[in-house]
C-alpha cells in the first residue's frame, strides 16, 4: 500500500503507542507518508486519541477490503417490467436521484451495506434470486 491509495483530505494518525496501529488505516496512512509530501496534511488531533491503554478510539479505521459493486446497467434484466419500475423508483428514493444514475452508471461504488439493502427490496418483492451487479472492486473503506 502507498500513500496514492489514501483519499486526499484523509486523516492521518500520529499515536505511535497505539496498540491497534497494525489494523488501523489512519495509522498506515502516516507511516506510508512519503518524505516529499505536500506541506498540508490531514492529522487526527492527537489531544483526541484516546491513550494507549485504552482500545476504543472513535478514529479507528479497520484495514480491511470491502467487495464493492460497481454499475447496476445489468440488475434488472431477469426482473419484470413492472417489479423493475417500482424497484427503480426505491431506490432512486433510497440513493437519491444522481446517486443513484452515478451508481447505475458505475462511476460511485455500492457499499456491501447498500447492496444488502438493495438484495433486500428485491426478497420483498419475491426476487431472492442473486443480484448481477456490473462488475466488482475489493477496496479499503475510508470512513
Amino acid at each position: 500500500m502507498t500513500h496514492s491509495d489514501f483519499p486526499r483530505n484523509f486523516a492521518h494518525c500520529l499515536a505511535s503507542t497505539c496498540p491497534q496501529n497494525d489494523a488501523c488505516l489512519r495509522w498506515k496512512a502516516y507511516e506510508v507518508l512519503p518524505d516529499d509530501m505536500d506541506e498540508w496534511i490531514t492529522f487526527v488531533n492527537p489531544k483526541r486519541v484516546p491513550p494507549a491503554q485504552r482500545m476504543e478510539c472513535p478514529y479507528f479505521l479497520k484495514m480491511e477490503q470491502l467487495r464493492y459493486a460497481k454499475g447496476m446497467k445489468h440488475l434488472f434484466d431477469s426482473v419484470p417490467h413492472s417489479d423493475a419500475l417500482g424497484l427503480k423508483r426505491e431506490l432512486a428514493g433510497y440513493f437519491g436521484h444522481s446517486t443513484y444514475y452515478r451508481c447505475v452508471r458505475g462511476e460511485r461504488l455500492i457499499a456491501p451495506e447498500e447492496q444488502a439493502h438493495i438484495k433486500k427490496l428485491f426478497a420483498l418483492r419475491g426476487l431472492s434470486d442473486e443480484l448481477h451487479f456490473d462488475a466488482y472492486v475489493e477496496q479499503y473503506a475510508f470512513s
